[in-house]
């Protein structure tokens, strides 16, 4: 199941709208669920806002549900030990060093674009 707006439009072609609404869900929603947190985590001297990112969150199925409560489990493991970043399995380690040698160390076709 999926919550949120998408769209399939590209962004030479797609509606204007329907791309605003999954920005607006999307992007500005997780920015006003922080901001509307953030005084009283700063008030309470305590507790973090944390973006949860991973590789499984590319693609959804009921299959990785308990992938997902997983890493969660590792997250706040994490968070409640003060970790700054927190890499829940080997292919999130593999794609930050990917990362770190640019877009065409994790997609080499890319490079022959070039």
């Amino acid at each position: 199941m999926y919550v949120g707006a998408r769209t399939p439009a590209s962004v030479e072609s797609g509606s204007i709208p329907g791309i605003r609404a999954q920005m607006d869900v999307q992007y500005f929603g997780t920015l006003e669920v922080t901001r509307a947190f953030a005084p009283q985590l700063a008030a309470a001297g305590t507790g973090a806002v944390v973006n949860i990112l991973s590789a499984a969150s590319w693609s959804s199925a009921p299959a990785i549900a308990p992938y997902a409560a997983f890493a969660a489990k590792i997250t706040l493991d994490g968070v409640q030990a003060g970790a700054f970043e927190i890499l829940v399995d080997e292919t999130s380690v593999q794609l930050l060093a990917g990362l770190s040698g640019g877009v065409a160390a994790i997609y080499p076709e890319l490079a022959k674009r070039v």
